[in-house]
This record gives structure tokens, sequence and C-alpha cells, in this order.
């Protein structure tokens, strides 16, 4: 009985340190928030995911847009305008210098957005309003804003 004991303790261990290996994903992390970007994640994955960028999409939940700012996953966001409320201007990296329509977060005059209708005009049309955005939490943020610079300049992957 002991010797059964003892190979399930050591299971459980192998296991537990084979979960927590401590490999990261290399790739930058786009995250949507939106139930309309939910319906269409088929499409927008082929449009975006490649080698170098990671597309996960969630539902349009508040919760859990706030669980993701607090947990600093994502390198690039993409929000529904309906709970862009609570994202505070100062926590996302100024987008003044990339061309494209202004997303006004409490009328500011600090550009924390852009329009993602604008970026996918003529791909996927979109009925609501959304942002794209760069956390400033975020470790890449020169090559997240790389990235939305290339999107915004018709340099997209789509295209």
């Amino acid at each position: 009985m002991k010797r059964f004991f003892f190979f399930i303790s050591i299971s459980v261990v192998l296991m537990s340190l084979g979960a927590c290996n401590g490999t990261k994903d290399e790739r930058l992390h786009v995250m949507a928030f939106s139930d309309e970007l939910y319906e269409k994640q088929d499409v927008l994955s082929e449009l975006i995911e490649d080698e170098n960028v990671q597309f996960t999409v969630y539902p349009t939940i508040l919760e859990r847009l706030i669980v993701e700012l607090a947990g600093h996953e994502a390198d690039i966001l993409f929000v529904e305008e309906s709970i862009t409320e609570p994202m505070d201007p100062e926590g996302l990296i100024s987008l003044n210098e990339v061309d494209g329509t202004r997303f006004v977060l409490r009328d500011e005059e600090y550009v924390a957005g852009l329009s993602l209708n604008e970026m996918f005009d003529g791909v996927v049309e979109l009925e609501i309003k959304h942002m794209v955005a760069v956390p400033v939490y975020n470790e890449r943020q020169t090559e997240a804003l790389a990235l939305v610079k290339k999107w915004h300049e018709e340099e997209l992957p789509w295209s």
C-alpha cells in the first residue's frame, strides 16, 4: 500500500512539473473582447494568426476584460466599444504616431486606441465600433506597436 501511494505521489509531482515547464509562447498575443468578433473568430484567426501572432477571442464580458488587464497576458487588445469605459487611457500606450481613425476614451486628447473597424474595412464588416490598443504593461511594446502600425499602413496580412 505504501508503494502505491509513493507511485501516486511521484506521478502527481512529475505531472505538475511537466505542466509548469516554463515554456512561454514567443508569439505576440492579440486578445479580442467582442461578441461580434467571437462570431467571426474563424475568419479573423485565418487573417491574423501567423508564426508571430497568436489570436484569442472572448465574448463581450466586462469581467473577462478586467481579468486580462490585471493578468497582463495580451500584447494587443481588440475591444468592443460597449466595454471600454473602465479602461484607463494611461494604461494604454499612446498611438499618436500611427495613422488611423482615433478611438477616444473618456474624452481624452491622448490617443490610446485606434478604430479596428477601419483596419478591417473591406475584409470583415463590423457593425459595432471596436478599438485596437496596446497595453502599457506589455513587455513587447515595440513589437506590438510595429504590428499595429503595419496593419494601419495597409501592409495587412490579408490584403
